[in-house]
């Protein structure tokens, strides 16, 4: 190596030039081809490992975005910011498939059965335990309760069943039309209730005669109204109203205010026992008719065997006198003997069902007196 020392003793290397390089061999230039060659392959090799990556994240990427509608839901698919359909549909039912783009975002409404509760609005804060005193029965400030149609007071916890709606109207206006929807059902919650316990007596309440029924329909009549009035559903169907027969186990529900609980048990007793004798006058009175019933029956099956038997025995009669009267016309001292005999037969006859029988002989000097009672004796069943 030819190199040379500037003044202050560094070495620099000399400047090649045509007559200082050395001539290239055939064999250095065959290496050099070599390693471009290998330079080249690994280049492809890498940008064909490259492309195969890109594809296969591009790939499960795709894959990623597909998303299946399970059960007791549905899906809407939001493409910067607006809903979009999706092979066809605007909101997506459950068991279909469907693919979310990088660009599009997915909303989610369950449409599971819910629960909402009415539980302090109507109900007594005391503790359940001793009733309290008449004097503080009733906090009006603190205490909720309801006011009957024959102006009594009740306490009462209800709660109402729905669902959100799977249909796109109702479901898109739940998620992004309407603001707070079940806290618009908790109010229409409340003023059914308190339009139907107070369009029913105390007694009825207490028992629950229809009363969860009516409050169910008077609430969906109210989420309809809403509806027509606000112009955009709700998008809530109301599926059932309920309440716990007993409260902490202890109070049922209703209730009445537990300062006269023993008032309300012994109109309860009483009424109980005026049905009870309204029910036992109704059997005995059922039990009277059928009899009388029967009882007139056998009369008119009685009479008309009478009649029966008398009809015919007028015609044996008639035909016997048929038969006799060539005879009775024939002779005189025939005619005699048939008056006889029949005058004979009907004093027999009248005989056997007189009380008393009084046998007179023919004196003319005789005076004849007799006692009459001015009743006659009762008659005697036989």
């Amino acid at each position: 190596m030819a190199d040379r020392e500037q003044a202050d003793g560094t070495n620099v290397p000399q400047e090649r030039t045509p007559e200082t390089e050395q001539p290239r061999g055939p064999e250095d230039v065959a290496a050099e081809q070599a390693g471009a060659r290998a330079l080249a392959d690994a280049l492809k090799g890498s940008f064909r490992v490259l492309k195969v990556a890109m594809i296969a994240l591009a790939v499960f990427y795709v894959i990623s975005g597909i998303f299946y509608v399970q059960p007791q839901e549905v899906r809407f698919k939001l493409r910067f910011g607006r809903v979009v359909p999706s092979w066809g549909e605007w909101a997506l039912q459950p068991g279909t498939m469907h693919i979310q783009w990088p660009w599009e975002a997915v909303e989610r409404v369950s449409t599971e059965e819910r629960s909402l509760a009415v539980e302090t609005e109507f109900w007594t804060q005391y503790p359940m335990g001793p009733a309290p005193t008449r004097k503080s029965a009733l906090r009006v400030q603190e205490d909720g309760f309801l006011i009957t149609g024959d102006a009594n007071i009740v306490h009462m916890q209800v709660r109402a069943r729905y669902r959100v709606r799977g249909d796109a109207p109702g479901a898109l206006s739940y998620l992004f039309g309407v603001t707070d929807a079940e806290e618009i059902l908790k109010r229409q919650l409340l003023g059914a209730t308190v339009k139907v316990v107070g369009s029913m007596k105390v007694m009825d309440v207490l028992k629950r005669q229809a009363l969860l029924d009516q409050i169910r329909l008077e609430l969906q009549r109210r989420v309809a109204v809403f509806e027509a009035r606000a112009g955009i559903p709700l998008g809530i169907r109301v599926e059932a109203v309920e309440a716990s027969e007993v409260i902490d186990n202890a109070i049922k529900n209703p209730t009445e205010p537990l300062a006269v609980r023993q008032a309300f048990t012994d109109a309860q007793n009483a009424s109980s026992l005026r049905q009870q004798l309204i029910d036992e006058g109704r059997i005995e009175s059922i039990a009277i008719l059928e009899d009388a019933r029967a009882k007139a029956a056998e009369i008119v099956a009685s009479a008309a065997g009478f009649k029966e038997r008398l009809v015919q025995t007028a015609q044996a009669d008639a035909e016997a006198m048929a038969k006799l009267l060539p005879v009775y016309q024939a002779s005189s001292e025939e005619a005699a003997i048939l008056r006889e005999t029949f005058f004979q037969r009907t004093l027999n006859s009248v005989m056997d069902t007189a009380r008393s029988v009084y046998i007179l002989y023919e004196n003319p000097d005789r005076e004849l007196r007799l006692l009459l009672s001015a009743e006659p004796p009762p008659p005697t069943e036989d």
